[in-house]
């Protein structure tokens, strides 16, 4: 019983954490630093996210202060969790149960069903380099390779993100990678596209500095995360572009604007890019 609400107690100052403030940092800002955990699980970037900006140029920070709607949130929360554990202590745990899902690889046959040409090990090399270098080129502003490596929309979306941090001086540093595992858990193809989900464990530092003095500002530049994503990628089965990748307006010529609302894009390539980035868990080593 005393364990039981020790848990109760330690539930209880995690939420009020989430609740005070919750920052995520990586490219994309993917990383809660102040938790360490997974409250940010399925949290995601894609052509259709959205985001916002407190003043200090965060995504999804809050403040409780006197606000009433987050005392209510806080409340709601800690209910809901409290009635997760009782129900679960009254059933019982499994040692062997996992807290995340359990993702099953793709067979060979399966994957070569779709794209007969991909050569599985090398593909998955490469998932892992890009990786590397999208976190390296966001770490150092790199625009030019952020945008041979991802699709225009999320392109578009980390540029807008590292233009903060320039504004405020501040530079995320990630280094020291290491691969757990990853797996082809999924594939489909459409007559333009094919589109390749991958699921990624990785072991990184990752933490926000000052650019001028080096002073950590966010994260812990002393232990590496373990971070659990699944991510997305994409090719285009024809070397051109059919639909606006901003407003959705069908381009019938070979262009590099959009003659509606005039959105620069460049011809979808046809080696795999990243087009999407979830992240499901996060731990510290």
């Amino acid at each position: 019983m005393k364990k039981k609400w020790i848990s109760y107690l330690l539930i209880f100052l995690l939420s009020l954490g989430f609740v005070f403030q919750f920052v995520k940092a990586d490219s994309g800002w993917d990383i809660d630093y102040d938790s360490g955990s997974s409250w940010d699980s399925g949290s995601s970037w894609d052509s259709g996210s959205s985001w916002d900006w407190d003043d200090d140029g965060y995504y999804g920070s809050y403040s409780l202060g006197s606000s009433t709607p987050s005392v209510v949130f806080l409340i709601v929360f800690m209910t809901v969790i409290i009635i997760i554990i009782v129900s679960s202590s009254n059933k019982g745990h499994s040692s062997s149960t996992s807290a995340y899902p359990q993702y099953q690889e793709m067979s060979e046959e399966q994957i070569h069903a779709i794209d007969p040409d991909m050569n599985i090990e090398e593909f998955k090399s490469n998932v892992y380099d890009t990786f590397v270098q999208i976190q390296n080129a966001w770490t150092n502003f790199d625009f030019d390779t952020l945008r041979k490596l991802l699709t225009d929309e999320l392109y578009n979306m980390y540029e807008s993100q590292l233009q903060i941090l320039k504004t405020k001086k501040q530079k995320n540093i990630m280094d020291n990678f290491s691969l757990d595992d990853i797996k082809i858990i999924n594939m489909s193809k459409t007559e333009d596209t094919v589109s390749v989900q991958v699921h990624l464990q990785v072991r990184f530092y990752d933490y926000v500095i000052e650019e001028e003095t080096n002073k950590v500002v966010r994260g812990d530049k002393s232990r590496r995360v373990i971070v659990r994503y699944n991510l997305t990628f994409v090719k285009g089965v024809e070397d051109k572009v059919t639909k606006c990748p901003n407003c959705g307006a069908e381009i019938k010529e070979n262009i590099d604007t959009c003659p509606y609302c005039h959105t620069k894009f460049e011809k979808l390539s046809t080696k795999y890019i990243l087009s999407k980035k979830t992240n499901l868990s996060q731990s510290k080593e």
